[in-house]
């Protein structure tokens, strides 16, 4: 038995020491087999509905509610209206004047409301809205169904060097099972702890979290002033967890850390526990924070609705009162144009999530902002990235979690500001000065495009030195334009200048750190010779920046001198302050294209309609030479209804407003020529001029001039085939076995001529538009009410700014590197790279910083090294081993010199 015993001693102390040296390899970590806490995504689900006879009055002033009835009364009496009543709201700033009321209104809405927009003190009326959001909380299980303990111990061999090249430079990690050891600890990841040993914890700054609540006497708080409910649910908890997670990440004081554990946490519940709120509610709580002279508000949720006036306004009046304003962009990625309000908005701070491997989290909505849509090319965001996968926080109960979602990279920035907060100058603490630190300083991530990353990756040492020597300046975002840097410059670096092309357009943020408002004065440009000047730059911009920041609209275009130039030109543009959006690859109505500059134009499964004026300027220009091919997909109306879907997100059926052209429109735009498409949908193999050729999924040509020349393919009827259920052959279309028939697929024709009729049965007929269709809500055509079309657009005329030619040959490269951050010392900050934090004892409950979890970057040690561990401790087992022998030889002996005696 004790033999035994010594061999279990041995072997455990072994197994110990191989596991602290190869514990990445073995898979054996304490994050990983111990903690108990399950890795979840939260995924939400938001709507937004009007609710009847509900609307917010907002005033131009803050004024006590007496006076504010007096306003109402006044203005509907004199409009013969009694039948109103204004909202009471039961929350902590009723007793505070306010700049809005709710009113309800049983009758006679539109006359109410034509007469409180005329009162003198009211600035707008506009419909009450109720927000739906509802959690999911969706498993991440990364280990498989093995478990997690047995995937560590199976994969160890996947993760060592299989060459001696050098790891990537990106950080990237090449192993599934591999991100499992990345370290979870998040504060440690960004490095806070650094922070941390200058005495720099969030001491003084009041942080708001706007979210679902926090229980009394949760165990990993301990500066928590107030607790607010805006619900009417008379409680402050949280049955949900969210608003807890949130707090505990932003300023957590035991187990996971938070960024800022001495920040003063105000809780704002603004969601009940079946998580509805109104946009009142959101006004009443935004007032209050300011108030409360609230430094820095997390807002992990957020919403599509950027024409919710009540709410923009509000927060652009947050930013106004020094306010800073963090919010997700939302979890709808990989979508491009799907990030939330008020994450979109140039005041706020808008975050998207990346995982510990550095890369743009699936789950991460995309930019770009479409407040400029259809008329303009929406501005980068997000602002920046950071971890947003797997990061630990508190749980409702006490110890900690594991959640994804840019909800949780939310918080993590609005700690990260917190912290930064309470170390530099309050002079500097602004939400542009903020704002200009995070994206200036973050660090540029190899792949992702402007539209994913925004200006990388959060780096928040390299912001807190940067903050520290702060002077006021205005900055654009981004920064430059380079059409020959791709990915990051994705998609201007898809698409060169040339003369007669549509111009390209960038849209700007200005961020101004001079003062919460100010003017641009003018814009000047200053090309480098010889070949500057062959490129018009054309600007506008809001002349007026508030708050704190403003737009920039700039267009390129080649000039005519320039339509033999092959290069690279570079300018230099110095600018007033401010920044916006106008129109990057966005469409323009053909009445404003020189079609004598083009030799064809291409309509390519166009969805939408087209004005008449457009129709008349395509024929005129066909006339004079120009040719015209058309490629379009298929439209049946009794198809897409058969192929709706239900949305998970909005939780209602879709029908679908084009199958994936606009056939109809097409024929509209085509009849001049006779020529007409029909509503059947065809796919199939087939050769054409001895190649082979694959028709996916399309139409059909209906009718054609006779002297046009056509040409057939054997297809199958895929539409007929789906409304009816039957399968198709499978791998090779018409080819496998279904009935085919001859259709026409490509018609060419040069002249005017007689029209027939192509059809191979009399069920055949042309597409009809669906009725009750919705395309004119979307349409940049058609009237919203669907009566007929709008007034054609005007189009473009950029004012070209006036060149001054710098007479000097430009730098290869006058900016410095662009992937990378500001250089610390150039800042004049003390360089803390490296040091070591000194332990630290913490006031009331909690733990020191932990540095468990390692430092930012997860290096592997080489093999020399662990060679050289590996023998010392065959060493130490060797010594132990012989240690047990020799004692138990003494014992033995022991043993017979007793029984001897």
């Amino acid at each position: 038995m004790g033999l035994t015993r010594k061999k279990l001693f041995i072997f455990l102390t072994g197994l110990q020491l191989l596991s602290l040296v190869f514990g990445d390899g073995l898979g054996v970590n304490v994050d990983t087999v111990c903690n108990s806490s399950i890795s979840q995504r939260v995924n939400y689900e938001f709507n937004s509905d009007v609710v009847n006879s509900e609307h917010i009055i907002t005033y131009k002033g803050y004024f006590p509610r007496s006076t504010r009835e007096n306003y109402v009364t006044a203005a509907l009496r004199n409009a013969g209206i009694s039948n109103w009543t204004l909202l009471q709201r039961d929350n902590p700033a009723k007793e505070y004047p306010s700049d809005f009321d709710v009113i309800i209104l049983e009758d006679e809405g539109r006359r109410a409301l034509d007469a409180l927009k005329d009162h003198p003190a009211i600035r707008r009326v506009t419909a009450q809205r109720q927000v739906t959001r509802t959690i999911k909380y969706i498993r991440e299980d990364d280990c498989g169904p093995a478990g997690c303990l047995y995937a560590g111990w199976r994969n160890h061999r996947v993760r060592g060097p299989k060459s001696l090249r050098q790891p990537r430079e990106n950080g990237g990690y090449t192993s599934r099972k591999l991100l499992r050891t990345v370290p979870r600890q998040i504060t440690s990841v960004l490095k806070a702890d650094l922070l941390w040993s200058l005495g720099v914890t969030g001491e003084g700054i009041r942080v708001a979290v706007f979210d679902t609540g926090l229980a009394r006497n949760h165990p990993h708080f301990g500066r928590v002033r107030e607790r607010t409910d805006w619900t009417g649910e008379n409680t402050l908890d949280d049955a949900l967890g969210h608003g807890t997670f949130v707090a505990g990440v932003i300023a957590s004081r035991a187990e996971c850390l938070g960024f800022a554990p001495d920040a003063d946490l105000h809780i704002f519940r603004v969601f009940t526990d079946n998580q509805v709120s109104y946009t009142s509610w959101f006004l009443d709580a935004f007032n209050y924070a300011i108030m409360r002279k609230i430094d820095v508000l997390n807002l992990s949720i957020g919403g599509p609705d950027f024409m919710d006036h009540p709410f923009v306004d509000k927060v652009w009046e947050l930013s106004a009162n020094k306010v800073i304003m963090v919010s997700a962009i939302g979890n709808d990625g990989p979508l491009y144009g799907t990030l939330n309000n008020p994450a979109d908005q140039m005041d706020v701070i808008g975050v998207g999530g990346i995982g510990f491997d550095d890369r743009i989290a699936k789950f991460s909505s995309r930019g770009m902002t479409t407040w400029e849509l259809p008329h303009g090319y929406g501005r980068m965001k997000p602002d920046i990235v950071t971890y947003g996968s797997g990061v630990r926080g508190s749980s409702v109960n006490g110890g900690c979690r594991s959640l994804s979602g840019t909800s949780v990279a939310s918080p993590v920035v609005a700690g990260a500001i917190a912290l930064l907060a309470s170390g530099v100058p309050r002079h500097n603490l602004t939400p542009a000065a903020v704002k200009q630190a995070l994206c200036m300083t973050a660090l540029r991530l190899p792949g992702p495009n402007m539209f994913e990353q925004g200006h990388g990756k959060l780096d928040l040492i390299s912001a807190y030195q940067f903050l520290r020597k702060y002077e006021p300046q205005a900055s654009l975002s981004p920064s430059y334009i380079d059409l020959t840097e791709c990915q990051y410059m994705w998609p201007y670096c898809t698409q060169p200048l040339y003369y007669s092309a549509q111009p390209t357009i960038a849209n700007v943020t200005v961020i101004n750190g001079l003062g919460v408002s100010g003017r641009v004065k003018d814009v000047s440009w200053h090309p480098h010779l010889p070949n500057g000047v062959l490129l018009s730059v054309s600007a506008e911009y809001s002349p007026i920046l508030w708050p704190w920041s403003g737009w920039l609209a700039l267009s390129f275009s080649v000039i005519e001198e320039g339509a033999d130039f092959d290069g690279i030109i570079e300018i230099e543009m110095k600018w007033g302050h401010k920044t916006n959006l106008l129109n990057t690859y966005s469409g323009c109505p053909l009445t404003c294209i020189d079609t004598s500059l083009y030799g064809a134009l291409l309509l390519v499964d166009p969805e939408d309609e087209y004005f008449p004026e457009e129709m008349a300027a395509l024929k005129k220009a066909v006339d004079s030479g120009m040719s015209l091919v058309v490629f379009a997909d298929w439209y049946n109306a009794s198809l897409l209804r058969h192929v709706k879907f239900y949305d998970e997100n909005t939780r209602q059926w879709w029908i679908p407003e084009t199958g994936g052209a606009n056939v109809p429109a097409l024929n509209d735009l085509l009849s001049m020529y006779q020529v007409a498409l029909g509503d059947r949908v065809f796919e199939g193999a087939f050769r054409l001029g001895g190649h082979p050729m694959y028709y996916a999924s399309g139409t059909h040509i209906h009718s054609f001039p006779e002297h046009g020349i056509l040409i057939t393919a054997p297809l199958s009827d895929q539409g007929h085939q789906i409304m009816s259920g039957e399968k198709p052959g499978g791998g090779g279309g018409a080819s496998a076995g279904a009935q085919t028939v001859d259709v026409p697929i490509l018609g060419l024709l040069q002249t005017d001529g007689e029209t027939r009729d192509y059809t191979n049965d009399t069920s055949d007929r042309l597409p009809k538009r669906a009725e009750g269709g919705r395309l004119h809500v979307y349409s940049r055509v058609l009237s919203p009410d669907g009566s007929g079309p709008r007034p054609v657009p005007e189009c473009m005329t950029p004012t070209p700014v006036r060149p001054h030619p710098i007479h000097a040959p430009p730098s290869a490269r006058t900016l410095a590197p662009r992937h990378q951050p500001t250089d610390p010392k150039s800042i004049g900050a003390p360089d803390i790279e490296g040091t070591e934090p000194a332990p630290r004892t913490w006031r009331g409950a909690g733990a020191a910083p932990s540095r468990a979890h390692g430092g930012a970057e997860h290096q592997s040690p080489s093999m020399a090294s662990r060679a050289l561990t590996l023998l010392a401790i065959i060493a130490v087992v060797y010594c132990l081993t012989a240690a047990w022998k020799r004692c138990g030889r003494k014992l033995r002996r022991r043993r017979l010199m007793s029984l001897a005696t």
